[in-house]
């Protein structure tokens, strides 16, 4: 696990785990931050302003998918069984498979 992801790293990962189960047919219905991370995404957001092509990033929305936070994890996002299928666990929590 790398420890030095950095937000703008993670949107893109979140972003193509969602693509990827969307191919598959399946819905995402979570988007799970350490609060850390959500905090930094906030952040981001906040200095990005409004983007021209509509916003992907709310205080409860990642790319219309609701976030959690859960320090188990760096980021997560669950399929529709809330099982989590793309995700860095936070260091010291479990294992990536």
């Amino acid at each position: 696990m790398k420890d030095d992801l950095s937000i703008q790293e993670i949107v893109a990962r979140v972003y193509k785990g969602i693509l990827d189960l969307q191919e598959k047919g399946e819905k995402p219905t979570w988007v799970i931050l350490h609060a850390q991370r959500y905090r930094e995404l906030q952040v981001w957001h906040r200095r990005l302003g409004e983007l021209p092509a509509g916003d992907y990033i709310d205080e409860e929305h990642l790319f219309d998918i609701p976030i959690a936070i859960d320090n188990s994890y760096e980021y997560a996002i669950l399929d529709a069984q809330g099982k989590p299928i793309y995700f860095v666990p936070r260091k010291g929590y479990g294992t990536n498979s």
